[in-house]
């Protein structure tokens, strides 16, 4: 939330442009249950993160551990 917050992004945003930016990913579930919820998501379409964002994205995914691996 601080990141996106600092970056100007919506969080939903922030986190479905952090996942398209990772190559290794397939597919994004983005789970809206709304239509409403889908201009938050659909905004990270073509969205480069700037480098320093990524880097924090990237610390903070490395602070909280993976719960399946």
């Amino acid at each position: 939330m601080e990141v996106a917050r600092e970056a100007g992004l919506d969080p939903v945003t922030l986190a479905v442009a952090w996942t398209l930016s990772h190559d290794f990913v397939g597919s994004t579930i983005i789970g809206a249950t709304r239509v409403s919820q889908l201009d938050a998501s659909l905004a990270a379409a073509g969205l480069v993160l700037p480098a320093e964002v990524l880097a924090a994205c990237n610390r903070v995914s490395r602070e909280l551990p993976y719960p399946l691996g």
